[in-house]
């Protein structure tokens, strides 16, 4: 369980560096859109994505990446596609690489289908 706290709890750390450096992309929305690739992620590796979760799961992430970049300039729409959004996903397969499927995971991945 240690663990997967871990995990979860890096979420919040990564957040802080994923951040937009314009007040154009609305960083709310972001954590958002973070936080749903990261149980998309987890449950891909527990093997939890049924089809009614991963299609929750898409339209959180849709709503949360819209939300996103809702004010934003083309110019700042770019920066965050081109830069932001390939880092968040990197840092999101290798943090959840090795975490546990235990039941503070699927806790977590279940709230997220949920929301």
């Amino acid at each position: 369980m240690r663990k997967t706290q871990h995990h979860i709890l890096a979420i919040a750390g990564f957040l802080l560096t994923v951040g937009s450096a314009n007040a154009a992309i609305d960083d709310r929305c972001v954590q958002s859109w973070v936080t749903v690739t990261s149980a998309e992620a987890l449950g891909r590796k527990c093997n939890w994505l049924a089809p009614a979760a991963t299609q929750k799961l898409k339209a959180s992430q849709d709503r949360a990446y819209a939300c996103s970049i809702a004010k934003a300039t083309a110019a700042e729409k770019s920066d965050f596609e081109t830069a932001r959004v390939p880092k968040a996903r990197e840092w999101v397969t290798k943090n959840f690489a090795n975490a546990p499927c235990d039941a503070k995971a699927k806790e977590f991945f279940d709230a997220q289908v949920a929301n």
